[in-house]
């Protein structure tokens, strides 16, 4: 079971909190959920609290369905909350994927949120 924390933020910011246990199909969920209405220039997706599930190939191809959502999000930026070894490493495969596939946004992981909102709110 896993809650799900959606706020909004100064400077065009969505910060998504994930607890508890959560698999990549029902990540991808929210993601489409969050983005249908409005798309966000920065997004933070905070990991900290979150078990989840090992990723699969297939899950981290997946990052094609987001294509059309942030084709409105010129040079828009995601950031990765993944703390822990196994998580950052699946953190960082997915924001690789997703910057091949991607020209318009930019995505890292980190393994703090302070970090994370550093790297999104510079420039």
């Amino acid at each position: 079971m896993h809650e799900v924390d959606i706020q909004t933020a100064e400077n065009d910011l969505l910060i998504v909190t994930i607890r508890g246990e959560i698999t990549a199909a029902q990540v991808f969920g929210i993601a489409e959920m969050c983005n249908v209405k409005q798309s966000h220039r920065l997004e933070l997706w905070d990991f900290t609290d979150a078990r989840m599930a090992i990723m699969t190939d297939e899950a981290l191809l997946a990052v094609q369905r987001f294509k059309a959502y942030d084709a409105k999000r010129t040079d828009g930026r995601t950031a990765l909350v993944c703390p822990g070894e196994e998580a950052i490493w699946m953190g960082r495969t997915y924001a690789e994927i997703a910057n091949l596939e991607n020209a318009t946004v930019t995505t890292a992981a980190f393994n703090s949120r302070a970090e994370a909102m550093t790297w999104l709110l510079a420039k």
